[in-house]
């Protein structure tokens, strides 16, 4: 990426694109957003540069971490509406 986050080659394009189609079939067949991400990143692993496979890592993560904050906000709001 420039220093304006934009890709800056068409190979990192493409693969993007790739990523994020898989990404959007597996949340429309029913995972959840996180889980989606890694399937995707799973399936395009081979296809990748080492710096897209690391950008598409340090996604998950960032993904995997947001979705452990909602979910344990969650179960925090339903703990407190049936106590």
């Amino acid at each position: 990426m420039d220093d304006k986050h934009r890709y800056t080659t068409m190979h990192t394009q493409k693969v993007m694109k790739q990523l994020r189609k898989l990404r959007d079939q597996a949340i429309a067949a029913g995972k959840e957003y996180d889980e989606a991400l890694s399937e995707a990143v799973s399936q395009l692993g081979g296809q990748m540069t080492a710096s897209e496979a690391k950008y598409a890592r340090e996604m998950e993560e960032i993904s995997k971490g947001i979705a452990k904050i909602c979910k344990a906000t969650v179960a925090t709001a339903i703990d407190v509406t049936t106590s």
